[in-house]
C-alpha cells in the first residue's frame, strides 16, 4: 500500500533478515579475530615476521615432542610431507632419523634446536619433556636426553597448517587497527537491521493493526525451548566433531533462529497478554480452576462435616503413621510430635478466632452497631461469619438511620399539612365571619375573592395529597404506549411559551434527529412535565435560558431541564423531592411542595426515575423513560 512504512513490507523484512544474519557472522568473525590478536601477542611484537617465527617455532616444539616418544618407543616415524623438517639425535650427537629436505631447510631463517628429557613418573607415566634450546646451557646431556633439530621451509611450498598459519597471521596483521572500526560499523548495522525487524514484527502491507502469523499460535514457551534446543544441539555437534571451521557455522545457524524468537516476541508484545499465550500459563490456570472447583466445594460442605472430615484425615494419617513406621519408634514418635505440634497450633488458631467472633457477637447484643470484628487471618467459614456480623452492625445502623429519617418526615409531614391547611382554613373563616357582617357590596365582592381564591388553594392542597398518596402507594393506573419524544416536549414547549415569556426566561430546546420515541403512559408522562415546567415560570430567574433537550443512552430516553433560580437553593437536590419542601423556604408562593416528589413517584411507576441536581443557583432535572424500540 502506498505510503506505508518500508518495515511493513514483507521484501525488504527479508532482505532485513538476511543482512542481518551475514552481519552477525561477520561480527562474530571479528569478535574471534580480536581476541586472537590479543591472546596470540599480535600488539607485542614489532613486525608479523616476529609474530610468525614465535608460532612456528611453538607448533615445531610441540611435533617434536611426539618425535621423541617415537624414537624412544621404537614407533615408526611419519612420512613428513609439509613444510617442516625434523632431524633425531641422541645425548651423544648420533642421527636417530631424519626428514627429506632437512639440509636445505635448515639453512633457512627458521631454524632451532631443542633438548627433550626422556621421564618416567612414579606412576609409570612416561613422557618426553622440553629443557632448553640446544647451545644455551653449560649443562652436559644425560644418556635420556635427545636433539631435534627443526625447521620450516621459508617458501611454504605445501599448504598446510604452517601456510594457513602464515596466512592468518599476515591477514590479521594487516587487519590489526582496522578491525575495530570495522566490528563497530558491523555492530551498528546488526543493531540497526534488527531494530527494523522489530519495528515490522507483526505488520503486513495492505493490513491494519497486527496481524499474528501462524507461529503466534504455538505457545511461546515452547517456541523458546525449541529455539534454544536447537542452537544448543547445533553447538554440541560443531564441538564434538572437533573441525574447527564448523565453529563459523554456528553464528550462521544461531543469528536467524534468535532473531526470529525476537520478532515473535515482539509480535506478541505489540498484541498484548503474550504471556497468556504460553503452555506454562495454560496448565496454571487450568489447576488454578481446579483448586477453585475444590474450594467451591470445600466452602459449599457445611462447617459440621468439614470439621468432621478433618478429624478423620487426620486419624487415617495417625494409622498410616503407625503402620508405616510401626518398627522404627525414633521416626514415628518424631512424626507424633509434629502432629501433635500442628493440630495444637490449629486448635489455638481456632479458639482465637471464635473469641473474636463472641466478642462480635456480643457487642451486637449490647446494640453496639458500630462494633468492626477484626477478620484479619480468618479463612474459609470463620472469615465469612465476621463479616456477616460486620454487615449485620452496617445493615441495622442504616435501617436505624432510615427509621429515624422516616419519623422525622411523619413529624414534618404532619407540622407542613397542618400549617398549609390551616392558613387557607383560617382566612377562610375571618372572610365568612367579615362577609356577615358587612353592607357594604363591594366589600362584599372583595371578601368573596378572597374565599374563592382560598378555598381554590384548599382544594389544590386536597388533590395533591391524594395524587401523592395514589403515586405513593401504587394504586395509580398505568397506560403504557409508544409516544414521540419530539412531540411531548414541543406539546408542553408550545402550551407553556406564553407563561415562560411572561415570567422572562427564554425556551431553547434541543432535540435529536430522527424519531427518539419512550414507552411511557401519556398522562403520567404530562403530569411530570407539566410540574417541572410549571417551577420554571415560578422560580426561574428572569433573562436566563431555559435549556430542554432529549438523548438516547442504551435502552432509556433521558430528559434533561436546565434553568436557573431567582432565589438562592440553599436546599440539597434529594430534599427538593421530600414532601411539602419548596424552593422558597418561607414557604409563601402557591404550590404545596408535593409536585417534584408527586413526579418522583410517577417516573418510577412508569420504569424510570426523576433525578436532580443543583450547582449553586443551576437547577437541573432529569427525567429517565424506556425506550421504545
Amino acid at each position: 500500500m502506498k505510503g506505508e512504512p518500508l518495515s511493513h513490507r514483507m521484501w525488504a523484512k527479508a532482505a532485513a533478515y538476511v543482512l542481518l544474519t551475514a552481519f552477525a557472522v561477520l561480527l562474530v568473525a571479528c569478535a574471534a579475530g580480536i581476541w586472537i590478536l590479543w591472546a596470540e601477542g599480535f600488539y607485542g611484537h614489532p613486525t608479523a615476521e616476529s609474530l610468525k617465527e614465535e608460532q612456528f617455532r611453538n607448533a615445531c616444539m610441540s611435533a617434536a615432542d611426539d618425535l621423541v616418544a617415537k624414537g624412544v618407543l621404537g614407533y615408526p616415524h611419519w612420512e613428513n610431507t609439509g613444510n617442516a623438517r625434523y632431524l633425531l639425535l641422541d645425548h651423544s650427537g648420533a642421527e636417530l632419523w631424519r626428514s627429506e629436505g632437512y639440509d636445505a631447510a635448515y639453512a633457512g631463517p627458521y631454524a632451532w634446536s631443542f633438548v627433550f628429557r626422556w621421564t618416567e613418573y612414579d606412576d609409570g607415566y612416561t613422557c618426553a619433556v622440553y629443557m632448553r634450546d640446544e647451545g644455551t646451557g653449560a649443562e652436559a646431556l644425560e644418556d635420556t636426553d635427545y636433539i631435534v633439530r627443526t625447521c620450516v621451509d621459508p617458501e611454504l611450498p605445501v599448504q598446510d597448517g604452517f601456510w594457513w598459519m602464515a596466512r592468518g597471521i599476515d591477514l590479521l596483521w594487516s587487519l590489526r587497527i582496522a578491525i575495530y572500526p570495522i566490528a563497530v560499523a558491523l555492530l551498528t548495522a546488526v543493531v540497526g537491521c534488527f531494530v527494523f525487524l522489530m519495528c515490522g514484527a507483526g505488520h503486513r502491507a495492505g493490513l491494519p493493526g497486527i496481524t499474528p502469523g501462524y507461529l503466534y499460535r504455538v505457545p511461546f514457551d515452547v517456541m523458546t525451548a525449541v529455539a534454544a534446543g536447537a542452537v544448543i544441539l547445533c553447538a554440541v555437534l560443531i564441538s564434538e566433531s572437533r573441525f574447527e571451521p564448523l565453529l563459523a557455522a554456528l553464528p550462521i545457524v544461531a543469528a536467524p533462529v534468535v532473531t526470529g524468537w525476537c520478532a515473535s516476541f515482539a509480535m506478541r508484545v505489540k498484541v498484548g497478554g503474550w504471556w497468556k499465550n504460553t503452555l506454562i500459563w495454560r496448565i496454571l490456570r487450568l489447576v488454578w480452576i481446579v483448586l477453585r472447583g475444590i474450594g467451591r466445594v470445600i466452602r459449599g460442605i457445611p462447617l459440621v462435616w468439614k470439621t468432621a472430615l478433618a478429624a478423620v484425615a487426620v486419624s487415617f494419617i495417625e494409622l498410616l503413621w503407625m503402620a508405616g513406621f510401626r518398627r522404627d519408634g525414633d521416626v514415628f514418635f518424631s512424626l507424633w510430635f509434629i502432629e501433635k505440634a500442628v493440630l495444637i497450633a490449629a486448635v489455638l488458631y481456632l479458639a482465637l478466632v471464635m473469641k473474636r467472633l463472641q466478642r462480635g457477637g456480643e457487642a451486637l447484643a449490647r446494640g453496639d452497631l458500630a462494633y468492626h470484628t477484626d477478620t484479619r487471618g480468618m479463612l474459609w467459614d470463620f472469615r465469612r461469619h465476621g463479616e456477616d456480623l460486620n454487615s449485620i452492625g452496617t445493615g441495622m445502623s442504616a435501617a436505624v438511620e432510615e427509621r429515624m429519617k422516616s419519623e422525622r418526615m411523619k413529624t414534618e409531614l404532619i407540622t407542613n399539612v397542618s400549617h398549609d391547611i390551616k392558613t387557607p382554613l383560617t382566612s377562610i373563616v375571618n372572610y365568612v365571619d367579615l362577609l356577615t357582617k358587612t353592607e357594604d357590596p363591594t366589600k362584599a365582592r372583595e371578601y368573596l375573592e378572597v374565599l374563592e381564591r382560598q378555598a381554590r388553594r384548599m382544594k389544590k392542597l386536597t388533590e395533591d395529597l391524594v395524587e401523592m398518596s395514589k403515586a405513593a402507594s401504587g394504586t395509580v393506573e398505568v397506560k403504557t404506549g409508544r409516544y414521540s419524544v419530539n412531540e411531548l416536549l414541543g406539546q408542553a414547549l408550545g402550551e407553556y411559551r406564553d407563561r415562560l415569556v411572561s415570567a422572562g426566561v427564554e425556551p431553547v430546546l434541543t432535540l435529536p434527529e430522527g424519531d427518539l420515541r419512550i414507552l411511557a403512559d401519556g398522562k403520567l408522562t404530562w403530569r411530570i412535565l407539566d410540574n417541572l415546567f410549571s417551577n420554571v415560570c415560578k422560580y426561574g430567574q428572569k433573562g436566563t435560558r431555559f435549556y430542554v433537550g432529549a438523548g438516547r443512552e442504551e435502552d432509556m430516553v433521558r430528559l434533561s431541564f436546565r434553568n436557573i433560580s431567582h432565589d438562592p437553593l440553599n436546599t440539597p437536590a434529594d430534599e427538593l423531592m421530600e414532601r411539602f419542601v419548596r424552593g422558597d423556604s418561607a414557604r409563601g408562593g402557591e404550590g404545596s411542595g408535593l409536585g417534584l416528589n408527586i413526579a418522583k413517584s410517577l417516573a418510577e411507576l412508569q420504569g424510570g426515575k426523576l433525578e436532580l441536581f443543583v450547582d449553586g443557583d443551576l437547577f437541573k432535572a432529569e427525567v429517565v423513560l424506556p425506550a421504545a424500540d
